[in-house]
């Protein structure tokens, strides 16, 4: 039983590791990437074998992904097209990694065996030769979404797609949330596996504004903690004013108010973002709010309290409020 196990095992192997012959009979007289460059005859083949291992076949491929000593390419060459559409193509010697990029167009001399796993595998490979160039160039909006010392990760739209990129800048302290604005050219096209790393012009985006209406529930120095009456995505946090933006000395707790403000809402319990202008709400923009019951805040002197009732004191009026009120 284990001589018949360790022989499957080995034939699975050998059936895995097969060369894959391109050179059948097809109608490529227009294709200029599919030609062999030595004249030969179409290689027989002898149980899976390629018996023609010594002439020098070529197709052109478009880079999906550089590693250090191969490239991982994508053809739709016809006749490569009949062993596997993806290709990992060893560099020869006298290649570097760094001479090529994703999204270059190029052409690759081999000789053959083809193994035929998946991506097939090209280990004699004699030449790779450019095409293209792949170049992209970037005017784009992007935010930083991460923060881990001068590497900032940010996320923009390119190409349609969402994508992440990283920026490397001693000379920064950008903040999570904020948009940068990122004019830069870089070698190959973009890939999941290694995000590009963004230089040239880069600048912080001032935003608009954005204005919440909110009630303030106390204030503090120069902050105000507000609860605004947005119904979906309420902000119930502190808002922080500079002296010259805001005078906080026009304000008191319970007072209608539109907030200016151009940070980013992080999302957390009690959010404290940065406001760039308050002012007060009219009567009418107060009832457009549509506010069934509106609260006013009042300021009293606490007396004492008993198992029911806590006593205070608001302009000389004694107040008694129930415990289960408080």
């Amino acid at each position: 039983m284990k001589k018949i196990l360790s022989l499957l095992l080995i034939f699975c192997l050998i059936f895995t590791l097969t060369a894959c012959d391109t050179e059948k009979p097809v109608d490529n007289t227009s294709s200029q990437s599919s030609q062999s460059e030595t004249t030969t005859d179409t290689s027989e083949t002898s149980g899976g074998q390629i018996t023609d291992l010594d002439s020098i076949h070529t197709f052109d491929a478009t880079i999906l992904e550089v590693r250090n000593n191969t490239l991982l390419v994508e053809t739709n060459d016809e006749n490569m097209l009949r062993c596997a559409d993806r290709f990992e193509v060893s560099l020869p010697d006298d290649l570097s990694y760094e001479d090529f990029a994703v999204g270059d167009i190029v052409v690759i001399d081999f000789r053959y065996p083809i193994l035929e796993v998946y991506p097939a595998r090209i280990t004699n490979v004699s030449d790779i030769r450019h095409v293209v160039l792949k170049k992209t160039s970037l005017d784009i909006t992007v935010k930083v979404i991460a923060v881990d010392g001068d590497t900032y990760t940010v996320m923009g739209l390119t190409e349609g797609y969402e994508r992440e990129f990283l920026i490397i800048s001693e000379a920064q302290n950008w903040e999570i949330g904020e948009e940068l604005y990122v004019r830069y050219q870089y070698r190959g096209g973009y890939s999941e596996e290694y995000p590009k790393i963004l230089g040239g012009a880069i600048t912080k985006v001032d935003p608009d504004p954005v204005y919440l209406r909110a009630r303030i529930l106390s204030i503090s120095g120069n902050s105000v903690v507000i609860k605004d009456f947005d119904k979906i995505n309420q902000f119930h946090g502190t808002v922080s004013f500079s002296e010259e933006d805001v005078n906080i000395a026009d304000f008191k707790a319970g007072d209608y108010v539109e907030i200016g403000h151009k940070s980013a809402i992080p999302d957390i319990t009690h959010p404290r973002i940065t406001g760039s202008s308050m002012r007060h709400l009219t009567e009418d923009e107060i009832a457009k709010l549509d506010i069934k019951t509106q609260e006013h805040t009042v300021v009293m002197q606490y007396m004492g309290q008993d198992d029911k009732y806590v006593t205070c004191i608001y302009s000389d009026t004694v107040c008694r409020i129930s415990i289960q009120d408080v």
